[in-house]
């Protein structure tokens, strides 16, 4: 009844959290999840350190109740908080997830690349977390994050190498902004980018930061797959002032 608020959403959280598991508790959360369906997805926010949010090592019925959570600067504790809550069906609703300068294992990568509960997930953000060659292909191969809208793979150590084999499609039929920034892709990766068939669905793209120079930029930009971009982010790459004005 307060309406959409940080406040009310701690209030709402903690109620629920100190109430024992019993039938009306569950009728409850039900009654709650459907009344606050007008409420912003990022306003339902918890982080993975709030330990309201598990039993044991699985996450609470509670948890039904989010759509974004951040895990953020868990070290060795993050790869078992993603694997909660790739393995649980109450994270069938979430819409954000936030990976930043964590270490996140093998096991735990797979998991949320082929967690059949994160169908629904449209923000997917990863930074300054080390993914492996492995996982960065099978990340751009899964099915199962179909929903992905906006991809953010910041600092992760993707090489030019890792875009090769996905040159025609990914299989995000709806992702329409990614940034790959500070992954050191070079001109190659540049260039891999303009070959690729399915930039041409995207809309906003960051590339910062990637040791490119100007003429990888300019086949790039020329490059018919890009002509639907109405962003993107170069800065921080190898241009000089001489050469910026050719670019624009």
């Amino acid at each position: 009844r307060t309406g959409p608020g940080e406040t009310s959403w701690r209030a709402l959280w903690e109620l629920f959290a100190s109430w024992p598991s019993s039938e009306l508790k569950s009728q409850y959360l039900e009654i709650a999840d459907q009344a606050l369906v007008t409420w912003a997805d990022r306003l339902r926010f918890v982080s993975s350190s709030n330990r309201l949010l598990y039993e044991g090592e699985r996450l609470a019925p509670l948890a039904r109740l989010v759509r974004s959570i951040e895990i953020y600067r868990r070290e060795e504790q993050g790869s078992a908080e993603l694997m909660a809550i790739a393995s649980s069906k109450y994270s069938a609703e979430l819409t954000y997830l936030s990976i930043v300068r964590s270490e996140i294992g093998d096991r735990a990568w797979q998991t949320l690349i082929g967690s059949p509960y994160l169908s629904d997930l449209r923000h997917l953000h990863v930074s300054s977390t080390l993914l492996g060659a492995t996982n960065i292909q099978h990340f751009f191969l899964s099915s199962r994050l179909r929903r992905l809208r906006c991809l953010k793979l910041i600092d992760v150590g993707i090489r030019s190498r890792d875009l090769e084999g996905v040159r025609q499609e990914i299989p995000y039929a709806e992702l329409c902004a990614i940034d790959l920034s500070s992954n050191g892709l070079g001109d190659e990766g540049a260039l891999v980018l303009s070959q690729s068939a399915w930039v041409q669905q995207i809309r906003r793209m960051a590339l910062g930061d990637n040791y490119i120079g100007a003429q990888a930029i300019r086949a790039l930009l020329s490059s018919s797959f890009c002509e639907r971009l109405e962003q993107i982010d170069l800065s921080g790459n190898h241009v000089t002032d001489l050469e910026r004005p050719g670019l624009m």
